[in-house]
């Protein structure tokens, strides 16, 4: 319960971010490289560490399992602040929200 509890701020964040603010503004391309990159590189990786070479207790094998999480939150954030996420919605399709290119 204290990893899940730890593990759901992390989320809630990523939902509102991911799917809503930055897949609202057509930013499709780099979410589908943080779930992928993360997911595989990183919370696989350190699930399996954690819990077949390390023998570390659940918590921190389900905490590891959800790293992925964690670092996109912070990744969608910078992301976020930049702007870069703002597609245009013009008929060219290019060019940042606004019209701007």
């Amino acid at each position: 319960m204290r990893a899940i509890s730890i593990i759901v701020v992390f989320q809630a964040t990523n939902s509102i971010m991911m799917k809503g603010v930055l897949r609202g503004g057509g930013d499709t391309r780099f979410l589908m490289v943080a779930d992928i990159l993360f997911l595989w590189l990183v919370s696989v990786p350190l699930g399996a560490y954690a819990g077949l070479v390390w023998n570390l207790s659940a918590f921190w094998i389900y905490f590891f399992l959800k790293m992925d999480q964690v670092i996109k939150a912070f990744w969608c954030v910078l992301r976020l602040k930049s702007g870069k996420w703002m597609k245009g919605i013009s008929g060219s399709g290019a060019g940042r929200a606004g019209g701007r290119t």
